[in-house]
């Protein structure tokens, strides 16, 4: 497959660089990234699921250039950074070789990578400072169904509204559970 083929298709990017063949639903998930601005997704199972959300924002940043993207996470926010890391450096020597020098890391530290082409991955465990902080174009927050009653009901009058009226920024958030009625909220 060559490189724009790859590129301008995520499930192309994903099945090329990664040998993962997505399942139906999770191929379902990605289409609804690229078309929708904001989109609760239910991990089926949280040993499979999940990689495809990550491989797509790695792939928004690399065909979208100057564009910011936040993982945000109540918990374990430097190990996510760290995979991360690893798969965006695979992208990088695997699009290297297909074309030279067609992107590089230009900067990187335990909460963010900077691509050559002006795009940055962060993540950070406060969603406030995906509202409160820099301005991006894609977060993706993981967990939360293991907020608190009371970080729930704060996020839902607080952060939710706001999350949501941002104009260009897409805005995934993933859970396991069904302890957090999120989806009647994108309806």
């Amino acid at each position: 497959m060559n490189l724009s083929d790859v590129l301008s298709d995520p499930i192309n990017f994903i099945t090329e660089f990664f040998g993962i063949i997505p399942t139906k639903y999770q191929e379902e998930w990605v289409r609804e990234y690229q078309t929708k601005q904001h989109i609760a997704v239910k991990i089926q199972n949280k040993y499979l699921d999940g990689d495809e959300t990550d491989l797509y924002a790695i792939w928004y940043a690399i065909v979208n250039p100057n564009k910011h993207i936040c993982f945000g996470a109540p918990i374990h926010v430097e190990s996510k950074m760290g995979l991360i890391k690893s798969y965006v450096k695979h992208v990088i020597n695997r699009l290297n070789a297909m074309k030279d020098n067609f992107i590089s890391v230009t900067y990187e530290n335990d909460y963010c990578i900077v691509l050559s082409n002006g795009s940055k991955i962060s993540c950070n465990d406060m969603l406030e400072a995906c509202i409160h902080g820099p301005s991006y174009h894609l977060v993706i927050y993981n967990g939360i169904d293991y907020m608190t009653d009371e970080q729930y009901d704060f996020f839902m009058k607080a952060w939710f509204p706001t999350l949501v009226s941002i104009k260009n920024m897409k805005l995934i958030l993933r859970y396991e559970k069904d302890n957090r009625p999120i989806f009647a909220k994108f309806k």
